[in-house]
């Protein structure tokens, strides 16, 4: 029901329908969530008072809580305090916001004047064909080196206009200032940073917090994404412009695309507005990132460095005041309000980017004659916080005697946050992590795992810890398959070592990690999962094990097929099924080794019917149930690929 009624208010956004501002409360903070069953999405909760956005108010009558709508057409309103403004004065410089035209024109015309440190990225096209530029700055811009990239973005609410400014500024400075100002020559020589001012350019274009699907995009990335929650659309990654950031983001989940090149950010930046503050991961739960502290500690240094601005505090014209409490309130996502499928909590559980929300102003939008002063102020925070991503763990990966390998790399207990080296000819990684002593383990696809103990990390003075990683050999690898049944995809491992739990994750295509598939982690006695929604028309997967030492190690990928049925292999039946004492299995191979094993449905080997070479054709294995427990197994054929049949045990 909650999809038909989305599939509605989407023709209600594309009609004509316009969004509205609603107060609900008094609501307690636990009771948040269960406005997800509603058209809202909080944008702000305040001395016990949300502030929602919906675009059917109409639907709200149900609500049990009270509320009231605020602003009934918001992009009317936002109209009327433009009228009010001064005229654009042209000759100053910062002194008006920018169109979604002069935006283009303006990233257009910095690239054509700036070529040596700065290059433009089409990343697509929106909904309504707008244009998703990205602007990288650095000092070779037309070639890999080894230093870390930052992401900084802006606006992918439409209706929070200040966002593109602040980005827009930011480059300027950076474009401006190289040559010129040491400290800003020596953020363009050492670091690749990609800005992105316009995430959401037609809700810029409309004045409207959604895109032009009718989809908050900062409830659509894939992790912990929510599928009941009203605006987060129909499915991860269902609006190009999320696709657009994840593909640039290095992300290979389904449905996005691998039009430009990958990239492993090691900080990111998402500028906001309708509050004042600095917002950390998590959102989603209220348990605190594996790095909390560290996380905190880059936040807090963003806040304070505001006060460096000549300009600070801002706003001296349009706000009629100045805030010498800017920028003050560092807070944690959930602890503030939860949020699903958000870019902030996706770039750190699926990619190991810490990003960090900027909410910049407690107006949607700015009076323009305060745009440089908040613009600058930030700017200032920004330059503090890019020095960030070199001050930690770094080093290469490569093949021993060889080229770089993409790796995985997770440090110490942490339960999320994957890292990962750059998936470029340097293969360099970038871990910002506060002073003192870690276990880390690297680990990439047919290589033997590596794993250091009580590697020290001082600041930025830390020297490089360089990996070369040895191919696997007949044994080393945990053994890891997967295959399709009536219900899903069956994985299935074998471990050779020993391992007190595991966790599955689905992966990309080159490996990368991305939704974990279990809760808890599994017991040393799990050898399968079954994913009852395996993304089409391919499945991959990988394995995380825990050593008896504490290390985690990654294993895999394995994928398969889940569209049409490969021939190559098959269960034909199980005669008779239900199985009393004795049947006969019946499979089809074109030949080569095969193995028939019957398992439990916690995953346990129960017996293997037939191992061996398996001649072409058609072939039928005894099945002996004497020993088998009345109830459900599972048949696992291993051949040309994996095949599992359910029969029953009934006598």
């Amino acid at each position: 029901m909650k999809r038909i009624v989305f599939l509605l208010l989407v023709w209600a956004v594309l009609t004509g329908a316009t969004e509205s501002l609603v107060l609900v409360g008094p609501i307690e903070r636990d009771d948040l969530a269960l406005l997800s069953g509603y058209p809202l999405v909080i944008d702000d909760y305040r001395s016990g008072y949300a502030y929602c956005y919906t675009d059917a108010p109409g639907l709200l009558a149900g609500l049990p809580w009270p509320h009231r709508v605020l602003v009934a057409d918001l992009a009317a309103h936002y109209a009327a305090e433009r009228a009010l403004w001064p005229a654009d004065d042209r000759d100053e410089p910062w002194d008006a916001f920018h169109s979604y035209d002069d935006t283009i024109a303006l990233l257009q015309q910095w690239a054509a004047e700036y070529p040596n440190i700065c290059r433009l990225v089409d990343a697509g096209d929106s909904v309504q064909g707008r244009k998703l530029y990205v602007l990288v700055v650095t000092d070779n811009p037309s070639f890999e080196e080894y230093e870390p990239e930052v992401r900084i973005v802006g606006t992918i609410h439409g209706d929070e206009i200040t966002a593109n400014e602040i980005v827009l500024y930011a480059a300027e400075r950076l474009l401006t200032g190289y040559g010129v100002d040491p400290e800003i020559t020596g953020l363009v020589k050492g670091f690749e940073i990609w800005l992105q001012p316009l995430v959401n350019p037609d809700g810029y274009v409309m004045g409207t917090r959604l895109n032009a699907d009718g989809v908050d995009l900062n409830r659509n990335f894939s992790y912990q994404w929510d599928s009941d929650e009203w605006y987060a659309g129909p499915a991860p990654f269902s609006e190009p412009e999320t696709r657009a950031v994840a593909d640039y983001s290095g992300c290979r989940e389904a449905h996005v695309p691998d039009v430009v090149e990958d990239n492993t950010f090691v900080l990111g930046l998402t500028y906001h507005s309708g509050a004042i503050c600095v917002n950390y991961v998590w959102n989603y739960q209220q348990e605190r990132a594996p790095d909390d502290a560290h996380v905190q500690t880059i936040c807090y240094d963003y806040s304070d460095s505001c006060e460096l601005s000549p300009q600070y505090p801002p706003w001296v014209e349009g706000h009629s005041h100045q805030d010498d409490t800017y920028m003050d309130w560092v807070t944690n996502g959930w602890d503030w309000y939860e949020t699903h499928g958000d870019l902030n909590d996706w770039s750190y559980g699926a990619r190991g980017c810490i990003d960090t929300t900027i909410e910049a102003d407690d107006d949607k939008h700015t009076d323009p004659r305060d745009i440089l002063s908040q613009a600058d102020v930030n700017w200032y925070a920004v330059k503090s916080w890019i020095e960030w991503a070199d001050d930690g763990l770094h080093g290469r990966v490569t093949e021993a005697g060889g080229g770089p390998v993409p790796v995985t790399i997770t440090v110490g207990d942490r339960d999320e946050g994957f890292a990962y080296s750059d998936p470029t000819q340097h293969g360099d990684y970038w871990l910002p992590l506060a002073d003192g002593l870690y276990n880390i383990a690297f680990s990439a696809m047919g290589y033997v795992p590596v794993v250091f103990e009580d590697v020290e990390v001082t600041g930025e003075d830390t020297p490089p810890l360089d990996v070369e990683l040895d191919p696997l050999e007949a044994g080393d690898d945990l053994v890891l398959s997967a295959g399709r049944t009536s219900d899903g995809v069956l994985v299935l491992w074998r471990p050779v070592g020993v391992y007190t739990g595991f966790n599955l994750y689905r992966c990309d295509a080159a490996g990368h990690v991305g939704e974990k598939l279990n809760g808890s982690v599994l017991p040393d006695s799990t050898v399968s999962f079954l994913d009852l929604e395996p993304p089409a028309p391919v499945a991959r997967y990988r394995l995380e094990a825990f050593t008896p030492e504490g290390h985690r190690l990654l294993f895999g990928p394995v994928e398969t097929e889940t569209g049409a049925d490969q021939e190559r292999f098959a269960i034909l039946g199980i005669y008779p099924n239900p199985v009393g004492e004795r049947a006969g299995v019946e499979v089809s191979s074109a030949g080569g080794y095969c193995e028939i094993s019957v398992y439990d449905l916690a995953g346990r080997l129960e017996c293997v019917l037939y191992r061996g070479e398996l001649p072409s054709g058609r072939k039928l294995v005894e099945l002996d149930a004497g020993g088998l427990a009345n109830g459900v197994h599972l048949l696992v054929a291993h051949g040309d690929g994996v095949r599992v049949q359910r029969f029953v045990v009934a006598r």
